[in-house]
């Protein structure tokens, strides 16, 4: 058989026949095997960390949002980039929105209630409490259209086309898109502003757009007048008047409105007008020929007058109403008053013949004889504050028309003139006798003044009667 201690030395146990290293294997065996399990078990460790890291890895593109409750609240992961999410963390992907170039986003966050408009063309990404309420058209205005916008506060804009308007939050526009009237020669645009309350008259031609805050109360059209009219315009500030000249194509003032269209005054060269202002009582007086247009406040309550025309046989008897003194103008050709002045009547030349008398009064009642015989006659006129004394006398009718035994009757008539010659008088007159029969009597009076100022010495006034 061998050495024994060469026999243990190669592991063989020679009492048993076993070989003597055999536990020392199966010790390394068993190392092995838990080697392997633990290696086993880190690697599916690994390889479901892996996983797991594997699925919180995301990828965005560039469209690509990504909603994340976080600890501290919601945010967002916007792409295109690469992003590592926790996989416990709940998390929702969506899409970037899309605008069209005539488009807008109103978006509003649901945190703070802000609302945030967002313009196209072109992508834009949601905050992580952001929700969109709506996509709307944007307003395109054309070159005759304007868009008023009001915002929460009162405060007004308004956008003039043409232009894309996109109103601000908040900002409504409850009138809509209007049409800009168009502001020409014979049409005027009347505003108001709404927070002064002033108006506006706007004249300057073409398309009109009102200011903020500024309202169209009307159109107004304008006034023809002809070459022979004229306008009277009074004031809402100050109730003024004044006037317009025709020919004209003119607007009412903001402030004003339209009395009264007036034909103009045309006067002929023998004609004038008084004209008497109301405000202060003046006078002055327009002689033709002419066109003129009055004041306002000037009227005339004698309308055109004609002038007086004088010669040698006519005179006129003029009061001045400043001194109420009359005069007599003698001066041959048309004579028109002054201001304050009134024609009170034409006289005519008295002409007294030889054999003829006038008894006239002066201003301070003395009675003077003209004519009479007391020298050569001549023309004159009554001057002023002289009157011509008349006399009522009796008048008996003629016997030739009388019918037989008809009674002669009497009149009064009325005499200025005292004819100085000798005259007659036919009278018949019936009378009774004493013994009641009745006797007509006829004959002939001849008779004739001779002293005219003893004659009115005998006349009584008061009836101007003998």
């Amino acid at each position: 058989m061998g050495d024994p201690e060469a026999r243990y030395a190669s592991g063989t146990d020679p009492e048993s026949g076993m070989r003597a290293g055999a536990p020392s294997q199966r010790i390394t065996e068993t190392h092995m095997i838990a080697s392997l399990s633990c290696c086993g078990l880190i690697g599916l460790g690994a390889f479901a960390g892996l996983v797991v890291l594997l699925n919180c890895i995301h990828r965005l593109g560039p469209e690509d949002q990504v909603l994340v409750e976080g600890p501290s609240g919601p945010y967002v992961l916007e792409g295109p980039s690469t992003v590592v999410i926790a996989p416990e963390r709940k998390k929702t992907f969506r899409q970037a929105t899309q605008l069209g170039a005539m488009e807008y986003a109103v978006v509003k966050n649901v945190f703070t209630g802000e609302l945030r408009h967002y313009f196209g063309p072109g992508l834009f990404f949601l905050g992580a409490y952001d929700v969109i309420l709506r996509i709307t058209p944007v307003i395109s205005l054309q070159r005759d259209e304007y868009l008023r916008l009001v915002g929460m506060t009162g405060f007004e804009r308004v956008e003039i086309g043409p232009q894309i308007v996109v109103p601000q939050p908040l900002e409504s526009f409850d009138a809509g898109v209007e049409k800009a009237p168009v502001v020409g020669e014979e049409i005027a645009v009347l505003t108001q502003n709404r927070t002064t309350g002033i108006l506006r008259l706007v004249t300057q031609p073409g398309y009109f757009f009102p200011r903020p805050y500024e309202e169209i109360l009307e159109m107004r059209q304008a006034t023809l007048i002809g070459p022979k009219q004229y306008a009277v315009m009074r004031s809402h500030r100050d109730a003024a008047l004044r006037t317009v000249d025709g020919p004209t194509l003119f607007q009412v003032g903001a402030y004003e409105e339209l009395v009264a269209i007036h034909e103009k005054m045309i006067l002929r060269k023998d004609e004038y007008v008084r004209l008497r202002d109301k405000t202060d009582g003046s006078e002055r007086v327009v002689r033709g020929p002419t066109s003129f247009i009055p004041k306002p406040s000037e009227q005339t309550l004698e309308g055109k007058q004609r002038a007086t025309f004088l010669n040698a046989d006519t005179a006129a008897l003029v009061l001045n109403r400043e001194t109420g003194q009359q005069h007599l103008i003698t001066e041959h050709g048309v004579f028109m008053p002054s201001p304050y002045e009134q024609v009170l009547e034409r006289r005519h030349l008295i002409r007294v013949l030889q054999h003829e008398a006038l008894v006239v009064r002066d201003a301070h009642g003395q009675v003077s004889i003209l004519g009479g015989g007391t020298g050569e006659p001549s023309p004159f006129f009554l001057q002023p504050y002289w009157t011509i004394l008349e006399m009522t006398w009796s008048d008996f009718a003629d016997i030739a028309s009388l019918a037989p035994g008809e009674q002669q009757t009497s009149s009064k008539k009325i005499v200025s003139k005292i004819d100085t010659r000798a005259q007659k008088l036919f009278f018949r007159y019936g009378v009774f006798t004493s013994d009641n029969v009745k006797l007509i009597l006829e004959g002939t009076v001849f008779w004739q003044v001779k002293n005219i100022a003893k004659m009115m010495t005998m006349y009584r006034k008061g009836t101007k009667q003998w």
